[in-house]
C-alpha cells in the first residue's frame, strides 16, 4: 500500500494546530489581566478622589504563561499601593489552579492649576488678567503650585514668569505694605488685654511678616508681625516694652 506523505504532512500540521490551540485556550489573556486592573483601579480612584482620573496599566510581559483561570480574577491594592500616582494592583485567581500577579499601573488625578495668562515681570504685582486657570491630569499632588488664582493676584513675582507657566508660591510674596521708617501702631497683646501704642518700623514687612519695630513710648526695640496695613502685634512675653 502507497503512503500519501503528502497526506501525512497535513494530518499531523493539524493535529500540531490543534495542540497549540488547546494550549494557547489554557493560558489566561494578558490583556483580560490588564483590564481587571485597569477597572478596578479607576472605580477606587473616582470613589477616593472625586475627579476624573486616567489609569495607565503596566505592559506585562508577553512570555508570561498563567493557567486560565476558571473563575472571575479578584483584584485588590497591594499592602501600601494607593490610588494616586505610581502604584500595583494584586490579580488573584482563585480557581482550581490559583495563582496571583502584581501589576503596574499609574493613576492620574484631575487638578486645577493656576498659570500665568501672559508674561509676567520680576518685581510686577499680579493682577487677576495676569492669571487663568488649566486642569491637568497629574499623578501627584502639585506640591507648592497654585490652584486659587486669588492666592496669586496682589503678590509680587521674584522671578520672571512666562506665559502658560504654572504658578508656584515660590514664585511670588506678599506685596510690601510696610516701608522702613513708617509710623506704625503696636497692638501688645497680653490675653484678652491688647494695647495700642504708637512705633515706628525699623524694616519693610509684608503681611505676615516678622520686622523689628521701636516702640515710641518706651524707645525699646521690638518684634512683631505685620498684621495690616500700619499695624504690627508682638505677643505677650516677646518684650518689655
Amino acid at each position: 500500500m502507497r503512503i500519501n506523505k503528502q497526506a501525512i504532512a497535513i494530518v499531523f500540521a493539524i493535529a500540531l494546530g490543534a495542540v497549540v490551540v488547546e494550549a494557547r485556550a489554557d493560558v489566561h489573556p494578558l490583556e483580560d489581566i490588564r483590564t481587571v486592573a485597569q477597572d478596578f483601579l479607576s472605580a477606587e480612584a473616582a470613589a477616593s478622589g472625586g475627579s476624573s482620573v486616567a489609569v495607565e496599566v503596566g505592559r506585562l510581559d508577553p512570555r508570561l504563561r498563567l493557567q486560565r483561570c476558571s473563575v472571575p480574577l479578584t483584584p485588590s491594592l497591594t499592602p501600601g499601593g494607593r490610588t494616586s500616582g505610581h502604584t500595583s494592583v494584586a490579580i488573584r485567581c482563585e480557581g482550581a489552579q490559583p495563582w496571583s500577579l502584581f501589576v503596574p499601573a499609574i493613576v492620574r488625578h484631575e487638578q486645577t492649576l493656576v498659570v500665568a495668562a501672559r508674561p509676567i515681570a520680576r518685581g510686577a504685582t499680579v493682577t487677576a488678567d495676569d492669571v487663568t486657570t488649566v486642569t491637568r491630569l497629574l499623578s501627584s499632588a502639585p506640591g507648592g503650585l497654585l490652584s486659587d488664582p486669588a492666592a496669586a493676584v496682589g503678590r509680587l513675582a521674584i522671578r520672571d514668569i512666562a506665559a502658560g507657566a504654572n504658578l508656584s508660591a515660590s514664585f511670588l510674596k506678599a506685596a510690601q505694605t510696610i516701608r522702613r521708617g513708617q509710623a506704625v501702631t503696636l497692638s501688645l497683646a497680653n490675653g484678652p488685654v491688647a494695647v495700642r501704642v504708637a512705633g515706628t518700623a525699623l524694616r519693610d514687612g509684608a503681611l505676615g511678616e516678622r520686622i523689628t519695630v521701636r516702640n515710641l513710648n518706651s524707645r525699646r526695640v521690638v518684634e512683631g508681625v505685620v498684621m495690616d496695613s500700619g499695624v504690627v502685634s508682638v505677643a505677650a512675653g516677646r518684650t518689655n516694652p
